[in-house]
């Protein structure tokens, strides 16, 4: 990016979420639009997504638009996980292990979705109440813990493979 003639490093944002937001934007849009919320477009989108904010309403954003991501993904791979389970009873032998494989790996996909939506909507709550807060340390220029703490990051993935390991089992069983 460039600002009068001198080119400006934004920070990215490295978590399972940036490229999932990257590629669902048209979709997040409309479910924005839908709601009669504030208008966006799609590079704005994929921008809260990719780039690190500069004040705790752009955080909250680069958090909703993660939630909407990722239930996205979820929705997706839930019918998907009942057409599988369904098929199971109703093909032969010889296809049984391929169904038992893409089962397993769609419910993975669906509970590591959870996973995510749980934890960028834990962090969302608390970021719409200390806003205040948050909007102080932009100011000040640092990166604080509780900006820290709201960002986005790849401890969100451990969390939700750390969720999948524990429930989807339980899912299988």
């Amino acid at each position: 990016m460039t600002t009068s003639g001198v080119d400006v490093v934004t920070r990215r944002f490295r978590d399972p979420g940036r490229p999932l937001v990257h590629l669902l934007a048209p979709l997040i849009r409309r479910a924005l639009m839908r709601r009669g919320g504030a208008t966006f477009t799609v590079e704005e989108i994929r921008a809260m997504g990719r780039d690190h904010p500069t004040d705790g309403a752009h955080l909250t954003m680069a958090n909703i638009v993660r939630i909407q991501a990722w239930l996205t993904v979820a929705a997706v791979s839930l019918p998907l996980i009942g057409l599988t389970t369904y098929l199971r009873d109703e093909v032969g032998p010889g296809l049984e292990p391929l169904l038992a494989a893409s089962r397993v790996a769609v419910t993975g996909l669906f509970v590591f979705a959870l996973g995510n939506v749980l934890i960028n909507g834990l962090r969302y709550g608390p970021a719409m109440h200390y806003q205040a807060a948050i909007d102080a340390q932009f100011a000040a220029g640092r990166r604080g813990a509780w900006i820290r703490l709201h960002s986005p990051s790849n401890w969100d993935t451990l969390f939700a493979v750390l969720f999948t390991l524990f429930l989807a089992p339980a899912l299988l069983a």
